[in-house]
């Protein structure tokens, strides 16, 4: 790739064109496999999609910085003539895949997604298998969220979605170092890049509108760039009472910096995500019938969307000692046919009222062909007494 000073010149003063872009992508699936720098690669995707929110001023600024470097580094290293000709022919098939993903973003309005992302991070782990449903795509939020250079390690938060009760966070780590270390006291597993150094520290909950949040489910994988982690988490904000109802907008921090002197928490990489839903994609439930050992019981809180389903069930005159020894925080969910339709967890009591109620959460995962009709949910008590079940309807 030519880099002429008009090009230069436009990436300094942050007027990037398209066709700039495309010749960073050709310039990139050019070089060697192990010289392309795929954070680079993505940008550029991320620059030519239709659907691009754009940057803040600051993370563009630190955008243009890394793609002078990036140049800056290729031009530096760059193989001899023969060596670059000799690895244009097998890019080229790649750039034209790419080009073509990029015709179909602008005419097709497709959503960007990332490789591993929050709806399919777990997709090859065999285990752990992720389930979502047509329109998910919808809620999600791709791209730059949020951006951080420091001394070893480089953030980056690369997707966020919400549907009105669960939220998942897919963010990076990669060692400027180039290079990941396994750990050595648990199998398959990796030491945080930066953590050694004291640039990081393990995120252990979330931020959110300034409520805290802890996760149920977190999972970590090597990425594509070298010297990358990547790290999905996620968690339910009814379950903490974190009340965002009303925001336009979800300010999320993730507390993995170090304390800075004065600051009494950790400090935060912050970025927003909106907090509305698309409406037609969330369905709520009603309550048909309910045999809860004479315990009158209503919906405090039902989201079913194509990402997951989240009910609180408000149960009268249910006392902790009652759930503590009868109950076993076990539950089901069936089909009308009376087979189990898809994987539920119960999320224990969320919080316990003064007129004597308890409110119970549950979290349901979109059965594969969709949310039914009806469907029960089955509470397991112990001493094989009989389930506590409350038919809901889908509406």
């Amino acid at each position: 790739m030519t880099m002429d000073s008009d090009f230069r010149r436009r990436l300094e003063s942050g007027t990037l064109t398209a066709d700039d872009a495309l010749a960073l992508l050709e310039w990139q699936l050019s070089l060697p496999d192990t010289q392309i720098d795929c954070a680079l690669i993505r940008e550029c995707d991320l620059f030519l999609a239709p659907d691009s929110p754009g940057l803040p001023d600051a993370q563009r600024e630190a955008l243009y910085r890394r793609v002078l470097a990036a140049i800056d580094a290729g031009i530096a290293r760059r193989p001899s003539p023969p060596r670059i000709r000799a690895h244009r022919r097998p890019h080229r098939a790649l750039l034209i895949a790419l080009l073509a993903l990029l015709l179909a973003l602008a005419v097709g309005g497709i959503a960007y997604t990332i490789r591993r992302g929050v709806l399919n991070f777990t997709e090859d782990f065999g285990f752990a298998k992720m389930v979502s449903l047509e329109g998910a795509e919808e809620f999600v939020s791709s791209g730059s969220l949020a951006h951080l250079e420091l001394e070893h390690v480089t953030v980056d938060v690369l997707e966020a979605v919400y549907d009105g009760a669960e939220l998942r966070v897919v963010y990076s780590l990669t060692a400027k170092s180039g290079e990941i270390v396994l750990s050595e006291h648990a199998a398959n597993a990796y030491l945080m890049p930066g953590e050694a150094e004291g640039d990081v520290h393990m995120c252990d909950f979330i931020s959110v509108n300034g409520q805290d949040a802890y996760f149920y489910d977190t999972w970590e994988a090597p990425g594509d760039a070298p010297g990358q982690m990547l790290y999905y988490l996620q968690t339910n904000l009814p379950e903490w009472g974190v009340d965002v109802s009303g925001a336009q907008e979800l300010t999320i921090g993730l507390p993995m910096l170090p304390r800075e002197e004065g600051q009494r928490g950790w400090g935060q990489v912050t970025f927003t995500i909106p907090a509305a839903v698309p409406g037609e994609l969330v369905r709520s439930a009603v309550i048909e019938e309910a045999r809860c050992g004479g315990h009158a019981v209503t919906v405090e809180r039902a989201v079913f969307s194509p990402l997951n389903g989240y009910i609180a069930l408000r149960v009268e005159g249910l006392t902790r000692e009652f759930y503590l020894t009868k109950m076993t925080n076990l539950c089901e969910v069936y089909g009308e046919d009376g087979f189990v339709l898809t994987p539920s967890r119960s999320e224990g009591p969320l919080h316990a009222q003064e007129d004597g109620s308890m409110v119970l959460g549950f979290a349901i995962t979109p059965p594969e062909n969709g949310w039914p009709e009806r469907m029960i949910l089955a509470m397991e008590l112990a001493d094989y007494a009989p389930d506590w079940e409350v038919t809901l309807k889908i509406e």
